[in-house]
């Protein structure tokens, strides 16, 4: 491993599991909420919001062409563009430690089925948004399921209460957690039911086309579970913004998710493998520091300063970062949770409308 010393904006987010939910927390505006804690200065940005997810409708009466959709700013190809600075495109630290934390936290939300689909009901949801139910996000959950996710999209982010702890975790936990799904759902059983390569612990081909096929194939393959994660909710012919899912559905949420964060964490580990080479160098130590320039009016001019990016690259640490990505939802949704009854004006806020 190799560790990366931080500038401000990347502080307390510098391992390999912490890069995984700095894209969530620089959401936030200032750290007043639970889901919230950790940046040394609150970026609050919703400018890559729409890097989380893939717009794809999903119908049980359409046969799917096995295509991504395409659009300006989807997921796929804005990872495709992040790709070469991260292949060795960039000197700048900052540059390859923004794009990587991207990387990994989008890959990881591309394994969770309602991040690539979104059911389609203008009479239910309005025009706002195409009649788009945001993934799940306009579904409320009610009845005692509401306790594990406030909606049918962070049911899923939070796997059904499967992993319930907030981030930060021990790494000592985590890695108990993550050995434990890693026996659970061996890189075999993956490689046997065709969703993963059997040459993935193998020196991969690190090129921009080669990652693409494996961004997008993975993508593709979590699209097929689209009808797991709606299947229930649509077969009531008088469903609406309200869902009570069966212990059945919540069953088969905890072990579809804890799947799929295995099998993210083994995919995780090609990309890591193709990147980690080209962390840029440090830089070279400052020469003794001198009386700072002055503006006309007598000011100093201030001066910004590269940082450093934490890395690892192995299949522990793969789902390790999945974990963490799930106990940081959590946070979130415990959080949203004892809102629920706060006045109309408080849930409508910034910091609640950024948790999709």
């Amino acid at each position: 491993s190799r560790f990366l010393q931080a500038e401000a904006e990347f502080v307390n987010f510098t391992d390999l599991p912490g890069c995984a939910v700095w894209p969530d927390h620089i959401k936030c505006p200032d750290d007043s909420t639970p889901w919230c804690q950790g940046l040394r200065h609150p970026i609050g940005t919703l400018a890559f919001d729409s890097f989380h997810y893939l717009v794809w409708a999903y119908s049980q009466n359409i046969s799917e062409r096995g295509e991504l959709p395409t659009y300006d700013g989807n997921p796929v190809d804005v990872l495709v563009h992040a790709l070469p600075p991260l292949l060795g495109g960039t000197d700048s630290l900052f540059s390859w430690s923004f794009h990587a934390r991207f990387w990994i936290h989008v890959l990881v939300d591309l394994h969770q089925p309602l991040h690539v689909s979104d059911y389609v009901n203008i009479s239910l949801f309005g025009h706002h948004h195409g009649g788009s139910d945001l993934g799940g996000n306009l579904i409320e959950i009610v009845g005692e399921a509401r306790s594990l996710g406030a909606s049918l999209h962070m049911l899923w982010d939070l796997a059904a209460g499967k992993f319930p702890q907030s981030w930060p975790i021990a790494r000592k936990e985590l890695d108990s957690k993550a050995a434990e799904l890693e026996q659970k759902f061996p890189a075999q059983f993956f490689i046997d039911n065709k969703r993963l390569d059997d040459g993935w612990q193998q020196p991969p081909i690190c090129t921009v086309k080669s990652l693409r096929q494996m961004l997008a194939k993975a993508t593709l393959d979590t699209r097929q579970l689209a009808g797991t994660a709606y299947g229930e909710y649509l077969s009531n012919d008088t469903h609406d913004k309200e869902y009570r899912p069966s212990k059945e559905y919540l069953t088969t949420v905890r072990e579809t998710s804890a799947s799929q964060i295995a099998l993210a964490g083994y995919r995780l580990t090609t990309f890591l493998a193709c990147i980690s080479p080209h962390i840029p160098a440090a830089p070279a130590p400052a020469p003794a520091p001198r009386p700072p320039p002055r503006t006309s009016r007598g000011m100093p001019m201030a001066v910004g300063v590269l940082g450093w990016l934490g890395f690892v690259g192995s299949a522990s640490v793969g789902v390790v970062v999945l974990l963490l990505r799930r106990a940081e939802r959590a946070r979130r949704a415990r959080a949203m949770f004892a809102l629920q009854q706060a006045p109309l004006q408080q849930l409508a806020s910034p910091q609640v409308a950024g948790l999709a």
